[in-house]
């Protein structure tokens, strides 16, 4: 795969993108992976919406970049700059929400980026890489699966083991 100026194996990529998230989620827990998908969308969103400009802005001041390229670092300074900061984490625990969040948002980045390579690349990529072309041509339903996961999520709060210590057998406040 070529990004811009940089190349990369499609098989490593993958594999790389889905064990990056699943390490992500298994040593800083699901608040933090929360942080990054949401920061991702809104990546996405700003790639899509200034990368084209940012492209025809440097092309016109004589650095002429490819606007996939561009709209690729875009998402990648969005999506960092609003991951850092802190996040409520429970480090070490790895449900299974956090399971099914990391591999939607893998699957998704991945889907994305598809699209922010040259068309020749592009094709090129679809072509020899079966799980980029499963990712891409399912990327709306990746990207509509982990907002509502995201939001799912959100509302069901993970159970606390404080919750029981206050109860009896039947789920009443002891006296």
């Amino acid at each position: 795969m070529q990004f811009g100026p940089l190349s990369l194996d499609g098989n490593i990529y993958v594999f790389a993108v889905v064990g990056g998230f699943f390490i992500l989620a298994f040593l800083f827990g699901e608040g933090r992976l929360k942080r990054i998908a949401t920061a991702l969308l809104a990546g996405f969103f700003v790639a899509d919406q200034l990368g084209g400009f940012l492209a025809k802005q440097l092309g016109q001041s004589g650095q002429a970049l490819d606007p996939a390229f561009v709209q690729l670092i875009v998402l990648l300074v969005v999506t960092i700059g609003l991951s850092l900061g802190k996040a409520a984490s429970v480090g070490g625990r790895f449900g299974l929400r956090s399971f099914i969040l990391a591999f939607l948002t893998a699957a998704t980045l991945i889907g994305y980026t598809q699209s922010y390579l040259a068309e020749e690349v592009a094709t090129k990529v679809l072509d020899e890489y079966n799980l980029i072309a499963l990712a891409a041509e399912n990327r709306l339903w990746l990207l509509t699966a982990m907002t509502v996961w995201l939001i799912i999520i959100t509302i069901w709060k993970r159970k606390v083991k404080d919750d029981d210590d206050k109860k009896g057998k039947k789920g009443k406040k002891k006296k």
